[in-house]
């Protein structure tokens, strides 16, 4: 930053010279981890779908979280080991057990009650904050026009929920954790009529969407 003098200065002349760039910035745990977390070792992730409706209007649409299991996953529950996925209903509170991730599949998924770390119990627990955070993903996906469906990305820092990323199509892995498929539901939000069985893998779809 010093090189350049300040953010906007670098993304243009950083940019410009090396065909573009990210910013990205270290997110710092907030002082009680377990008063925002499931996991003592690392922050949660909280994937938000946010889906525009055929009639304009931004639905929340098969949110989860992501949880490590794991003493050794001391950073974000995202893609590190030994993850634990439970499904949150549109008031943010837990509604299903804890799933592990590798087990979403046709074998049987493993389902556990309370977290192993904190013993904090998966069904009925309250997402801090939640009023905060729908608003938020709200209105960064206002800001995106020409999406209509973006899974963003949140954990819960010391400054408050910051975002980590967008996703085009969100995987609808709440499907698997409440045991109820979502196409009808999807179908009718947004109009959309879906011939393949797979139909939440189909990226040009969600593209033209």
């Amino acid at each position: 930053m010093e090189k350049y003098g300040g953010v906007d200065n670098a993304y243009t002349e950083y940019g410009r010279n090396n065909k573009g760039l990210i910013l990205e910035t270290a997110i710092e745990e907030p002082a009680d981890i377990l008063k925002y977390n499931l996991s003592p070792y690392c922050m949660d992730v909280i994937r938000i779908p946010v889906l525009k409706s055929k009639d304009g209007n931004y639905v929340f649409f098969g949110a989860f979280i992501r949880t490590s299991i794991s003493k050794d996953n001391r950073v974000i529950g995202s893609k590190g080991s030994e993850l634990i996925l439970a499904s949150i209903d549109e008031n943010g509170f837990l509604s299903s057990n804890g799933i592990y991730s590798s087990g979403l599949s046709i074998e049987a998924p493993k389902e556990i009650e309370y977290h192993p770390l904190s013993n904090i119990k998966f069904k009925g627990y309250k997402i801090p904050e939640w009023d905060q955070l729908k608003n938020i993903a709200i209105d960064i996906t206002k800001q995106v026009e020409r999406a209509g469906f973006i899974g963003w990305d949140f954990v819960f820092s010391k400054d408050g929920w910051v975002v980590i990323e967008g996703n085009p199509y969100s995987e609808h892995r709440s499907q698997a954790l409440i045991h109820k498929g979502f196409r009808p539901d999807f179908e009718n939000i947004t109009g959309l009529d879906f011939k393949d069985k797979y139909w939440w893998e189909i990226d040009s779809a969600f593209s033209r969407y």
